[in-house]
């Protein structure tokens, strides 16, 4: 028998979570402002030609049911799978945690980097509590422009998060996430990340952060 709407159990990734308030604001923090992703913001909007009512051609932003489509630039530390890998290793070695998979996917099967949570029966990744209070493996999924520096350290900040927080139901996007998201690019990023620059804009766009017991103070 099919279940129907009213008895469907919540989408995996939904359940459990609290709703993601800074969201909108991280990301326009953290992937398109002048402090990240050496100065120019790791994604931009995704411009595609299109006919004026007159039949000119010209230049606009694509967009979608959800806003803006983005895509990656071309800056922010490039890497291949292989660095990829290496960077996910060095990270959670140095941070005692189990490092987790890391699967590519073309951009029709994953328009978002993204952390991927699976029953364990199914997945080979580090068991992490989900925010639903039952535990998940995990891998780190990403699409075509999400082989760089800003965006893996971006997915392995939720794995650390929820690897290491007193709070699993905290917000994706949250307090907790953002100061891990800072640490690590601080300690693991490109060596031209501003600490200092970042939290200015990140201020100014009204996003908040808490630093992590692994940075050794608290803002």
């Amino acid at each position: 028998m099919t279940a129907s709407a009213s008895t469907k159990k919540p989408a995996l990734t939904r359940e459990g979570f609290q709703r993601d308030s800074q969201r909108a604001r991280m990301y326009a923090w953290g992937f398109n402002s002048p402090s990240m992703a050496a100065g120019g913001g790791v994604m931009a909007p995704l411009m595609r030609w299109s006919a004026r009512p007159d039949g000119e051609p010209h230049l606009e932003q694509a967009s979608d049911r959800h806003g803006l489509l983005w895509t990656a630039k071309s800056e922010g530390q490039p890497l291949d799978m292989p660095g990829v890998i290496e960077l996910v290793e060095r990270v959670c070695a140095g941070l005692g945690l189990e490092a987790p998979p890391v699967e590519y996917k073309a951009r029709k099967n994953a328009r978002t980097a993204h952390l991927e949570w699976q029953r364990p029966g199914k997945g080979s990744g580090p068991l992490v509590k989900h925010p639903n209070g039952r535990f998940y493996r995990v891998r780190i999924v990403l699409p075509d422009w999400g082989f760089n520096a800003w965006v893996v350290l971006h997915e392995l900040a939720h794995y650390v998060h929820y690897s290491t927080t007193a709070d699993p139901t905290e917000a994706q996007h949250g307090p907790e996430f953002t100061g891990v998201y800072l640490a690590l690019l601080e300690r693991y990023g490109p060596p031209d990340f501003d600490r200092g620059a970042a939290e200015a804009d990140a201020c100014r766009r009204g996003v908040r952060w808490t630093d992590p017991a692994f940075a050794g103070s608290c803002r």
